[in-house]
């Protein structure tokens, strides 16, 4: 099992106002401050939601497989919708295919949230010109590849989406090369005004599901 693969704690992670799932989304950045990942990396919440079976909040990393970002277009939409999929068509496996250590951690760690982190480009149109123009440009389906990364009115940040199965989101941002003391966690109403925060939280709730139903948990 790789490192990214392991169940981490987020308890001692701030939450910025915004919970235990914002604990989550900070944790994870703290994690990625030397740089975002090559591609996303999509993560598994634990206990994020009220009333945890076990008072650890966490996550775990997944391996959805080479090639499946750059099947998908390099799409968050279509990326998560498949992930989702993928998830809701997987049977579940027959009885007494996992231990009692497997179960008694299915038990203690609820999947309640997902979570992606990956490397985005920040713009303050309000404040800078440059920033105005690639606003401007985007808005209008004038923006060419290389745009972002050519124009300083672009900064790379390492950004963290998060939404549980409730769809309750928070987004996460750090700049290149910031520290843990300049990440900055916002709470989000509604994951379904956002596309992205929205496929997350049908992950949450797929992986849910197919964990109800493979460990026989009511």
């Amino acid at each position: 099992m790789s490192d990214g693969q392991m169940i981490r704690s987020a308890d001692n992670a701030p939450d910025h106002g915004c919970g235990p799932l914002g604990k989550t989304a900070h944790a994870v950045l703290a994690e990625n401050l030397g740089g975002a990942p090559e591609e996303p990396a999509l993560l598994l919440c634990h206990n994020t939601m009220p009333d945890p079976p076990f008072p650890m909040v966490g996550y775990i990393g997944t391996d959805y497989g080479a090639g499946q970002w750059a099947a998908c277009g390099q799409d968050f939409t279509l990326f998560l919708g498949a992930m989702a999929q993928g998830l809701r068509g997987t049977e579940a496996p027959p009885p007494g295919s996992f231990g009692p250590e497997h179960h008694r951690l299915q038990r203690m760690l609820r999947h309640d949230a997902a979570a992606l982190c990956f490397q985005a480009h920040a713009m303050a149109p309000e404040a800078d010109p440059a920033a105005a123009a690639l606003v401007a440009n985007l808005s209008e389906g004038l923006l060419h590849p290389g745009d972002l990364e050519a124009s300083p009115g672009a900064r790379v940040v390492t950004v963290v989406w998060a939404a549980d199965r409730a769809d309750r989101g928070v987004i996460a941002f750090v700049p290149a090369g910031g520290d843990a003391d300049g990440i900055e966690v916002v709470g989000v109403a509604a994951a379904g005004d956002d596309v992205i925060l929205a496929g997350l939280a049908e992950v949450a709730r797929a992986q849910y599901d197919w964990t109800r139903k493979a460990f026989g948990l009511g």
